[in-house]
């Protein structure tokens, strides 16, 4: 699973993305990440299936309730111990990975 997780850019882009922000609405995700309504709610299921992310409801005046999303414990885990590994490794090797490699992992912390 965590190997499926690494393979898309966009799911890793959306769990970087709740770690700077703590907790958003899926229309706050969407604009943050760029993506189309199809492509973050396949990802929110994916990630909240693996709880790599957690919902939480949160209720407003009236008879509204809206859905946050935020960092699981396995989410907080993968970036720190896996995802920043990989982008410090290829910053400190950028002579062997090439400026192109750096490039890439980069796009992830936009």
């Amino acid at each position: 699973m965590i190997t499926d997780l690494i393979g898309h850019a966009d799911y890793l882009q959306i769990l970087l993305t709740l770690r700077r922000r703590k907790r958003l609405r899926f229309s706050q995700i969407q604009s943050q990440v760029k993506l189309n309504p199809t492509q973050v709610s396949r990802a929110l299921k994916y990630l909240r299936n693996g709880l790599w992310i957690l919902p939480r409801s949160v209720p407003t005046k009236g008879d509204r309730i809206f859905v946050e999303y935020e960092l699981g414990k396995r989410g907080e885990l993968l970036l720190d111990e896996v995802v920043d590994s990989l982008r410090d490794a290829v910053r400190k090797n950028v002579a062997v990975f090439g400026v192109a490699e750096l490039r890439d992992v980069m796009s992830l912390y936009k």
